[in-house]
């Protein structure tokens, strides 16, 4: 549907129904898309589960937030707008939950697609849904439990996601940790964030910079040694200030 029969279609609606109206349509074509994705590969990944209806130990678990899935075309935009090569890079999804992400990833050519999960119910129901999901393109797919406050990072080329899974102070570990590894092995990496709610976090971390992600409610950022694909591959030397 073009834009203006769009709007057209919308403010035609707000009249005949006002705004409770146009509300419940549009949560209601949200929950069938998701719904649509479960029911095609008889996966579970469309509920929200809060973190009190969960046996989790940790103690980052107050820091911690729901899942909720996100709407497959947009992950898929986010992944195909990435100026890269994705069969260079590793994906890693951090807060993975049920693992809707990680089967969206694996129908890219990633060298692996990785989940990191901090609930074992959770972890348990990803790794289920792996099973159940085709393998279009990476055929190595896997949903660890652990921390991501404590994730080591592999030494590879890194697509990192994130659908705002944790507060603060587990943000500023992950990214404490992300700068070692990367001092530790100079590598490109991109962080894709949905939900941005600690932007201003990987704002001031001082290796990282915003690119472009016309993807909506989604953000990214590259670390400042990546090749930039505005500058003829050149990579940029200059860091952010804190």
């Amino acid at each position: 549907m073009h834009y203006a029969a769009l709007c057209s279609a919308v403010l035609q609606k707000l009249r005949r129904e006002g705004i409770r109206g146009l509300w419940r349509a549009s949560v209601g074509s949200i929950k069938r898309s998701h719904s649509a994705f479960d029911e095609e590969f008889g996966t579970d990944t469309e509920s929200i589960v809060h973190l009190w209806q969960l046996d989790i130990d940790s103690p980052n678990r107050d820091d911690g937030t729901r899942y909720q899935p996100v709407d497959p075309d947009l992950i898929r935009a986010a992944i195909e707008t990435l100026p890269i090569g994705l069969e260079d890079f590793v994906f890693v999804d951090l807060g993975s939950g049920k693992g809707r992400t990680l089967l969206l990833a694996s129908e890219y050519s990633f060298k692996r697609v990785i989940g990191v999960e901090f609930s074992p119910q959770l972890n348990a129901i990803a790794t289920d849904n792996i099973g159940k999901y085709p393998k279009v393109r990476c055929q190595h797919v896997t949903s660890t439990c652990g921390d991501a406050a404590t994730y080591e990072f592999p030494p590879d080329n890194l697509v990192i996601y994130l659908y705002h899974p944790f507060g603060e102070r587990v943000f500023r570990q992950v990214l404490q940790n992300l700068e070692a590894s990367l001092t530790r092995h100079e590598r490109e990496v991109y962080v894709v964030y949905f939900n941005p709610v600690l932007a201003s976090l990987l704002d001031a971390s001082g290796f990282l910079q915003r690119v472009e992600l016309p993807v909506e409610w989604a953000i990214a950022f590259r670390n400042s040694t990546a090749a930039d694909p505005t500058s003829g591959g050149k990579c940029v030397q200059q860091h952010l200030s804190s």
